[in-house]
């Protein structure tokens, strides 16, 4: 194993892995600024290299999602956890948001201290735009099931009362059919 790592390194596997990988990748610095980001990372916010190097996460991270972020990354930095994945928003350079899985991780020096930490993030901005779409859709037919519900009950309503209204008619009407057979000035015609 150990010749394997040697011969990635010695032909530099290592950079090729990061600037080819399909997800991005992040060195962050312990201040949050990124040290080192890959192409596909600056794909995904839209910015050059030169661009986000001059940023932290800080940011460009949507404000809803800084106070959680900053909080797993403190931790991570006091070493009470060792890694966080979060779903978070990050605002692109052109201003467009852009949701993205992060997962973080702490690097630590040989004598246990925290370097830096290695950041991933996945595009999954179709995923939640699909979700949001879901959810819409599930809303609006749960309103639609409240109306034909509704709209049904006031159908029973009615056509009881029509029911009602017809058998007392006929409870009538019967009552009196009796009272003219029974009456003999009506049997006389």
């Amino acid at each position: 194993m150990e010749r394997i790592i040697a011969d990635a390194l010695d032909s530099n596997l290592l950079p090729e892995i990061f600037n080819h990988a399909y997800h991005g990748i992040a060195i962050v610095g312990l201040d949050g600024k990124w040290l080192l980001v890959s192409k596909s990372l600056c794909d995904i916010l839209g910015y050059t290299e030169s661009e986000l190097l001059k940023l932290s996460f800080q940011e460009i991270t949507h404000k809803e999602d800084l106070e959680i972020d900053l909080w797993k990354f403190k931790s991570l930095l006091k070493q009470k956890i060792e890694s966080y994945k979060m779903q978070k928003r990050y605002f692109k350079k052109s201003g467009a948001l852009v949701w993205a899985q992060l997962s973080v991780s702490l690097v630590k020096n040989d004598t246990n201290k925290p370097k830096y930490l290695i950041a991933q993030v996945q595009d999954i901005t179709e995923q939640k735009d699909e979700e949001h779409e879901k959810e819409v859709i599930a809303t609006v037919i749960k309103e639609q099931n409240e109306r034909l519900l509704n709209f049904s009950r006031i159908i029973t309503h009615n056509l009881r009362t029509h029911a009602g209204n017809l058998m007392a008619l006929t409870d009538f009407v019967e009552d009196e059919i009796k009272e003219t057979k029974e009456n003999e000035s009506f049997l006389a015609l």
